[in-house]
């Protein structure tokens, strides 16, 4: 898996943490396409996430995409 993308638990929670930060157009795509299978993996329910997009430009690339 990804090293930017983290699983971590918080009070008995199991919560998803992409971490896009600083990410350019290809790498951020590909980190949030791998993001998306990891989630879909998951059994139906309440999905908690929080994602850091610090210094990400959402470019006509990445919105393309």
């Amino acid at each position: 898996m990804n090293s930017r993308l983290k699983w971590i638990e918080y009070q008995g929670k199991k919560i998803f943490f992409p971490d896009f930060s600083g990410l350019k157009d290809t790498e951020l795509i590909s980190t949030i396409k791998e993001g998306d299978e990891q989630m879909l993996k998951q059994p139906a329910g309440i999905l908690l996430t929080i994602a850091n997009m610090t210094n990400v430009k959402l470019t006509p690339v990445v919105k393309e995409a």
